[in-house]
């Protein structure tokens, strides 16, 4: 696939896709004059290649939204008996918040002109992004199918919940992350 493409000058007719003109080809002398410095030919690996970091950006930082709005929405449902529910949600909220802000400076790294540190940024977003997913992802898990804890007595008790729209919005977040930094990570090594 050609990445160098014919620049229509301004009211001229639209070529067919692909269409290239021949050596003696001379433009319809009805058709406006080129402006003057209008290149007709643009080289478009630039434009892809930014094209592409640039929607990389947009959905890392969207995920880094989600992640921090994720934060503020109810974890889990369930009983969680003999442990203190109400102090878990709060502390997995500040976590999460704070987690939120990191992938979003992270994402706004990538934007850095300077490709060693966009890509150390991106790099940076894959690996926290991951881990992210994996630990929101292992808690899912580990609240649906249980797990053995001590309460306050120190009595063993049997922990099930349910993941709620907050656990299930920063994990989704930490998801579409590490792909946009997948993405991101792509679109530079194709410089």
């Amino acid at each position: 696939m050609s990445l160098v493409r014919f620049n229509r000058p301004p009211g001229w007719p639209q070529p067919p896709a692909g269409w290239s003109p021949p050596p003696d080809w001379m433009p319809d002398p009805s058709w406006p004059p080129v402006p003057h410095g209008w290149r007709l030919w643009v080289d478009d690996r630039y434009r892809s290649r930014w094209s592409a970091r640039g929607a990389a950006l947009n959905w890392a930082v969207g995920a880094a939204a989600l992640v921090f709005v994720g934060s503020f929405m109810p974890f889990i449902t369930g009983p969680l008996q003999g442990l203190h529910a109400h102090e878990f949600e709060p502390t997995a909220t500040k976590i999460s918040a704070v987690f939120g802000l990191v992938l979003a400076n992270l994402a706004v790294g990538m934007r850095i002109r300077e490709k060693t540190l966009s890509v150390l940024s991106t790099v940076g977003l894959l690996g926290v992004a991951a881990l992210g997913a994996l630990g929101y992802g292992g808690f899912a898990y580990a609240g649906k199918h249980g797990f053995d804890v001590n309460n306050d007595v120190g009595r063993m008790v049997h922990v099930e919940y349910s993941p709620n729209v907050g656990l299930m919005a920063c994990f989704a977040g930490c998801v579409i992350a590490t792909l946009a930094a997948i993405s991101a990570l792509r679109a530079a090594a194709n410089d």
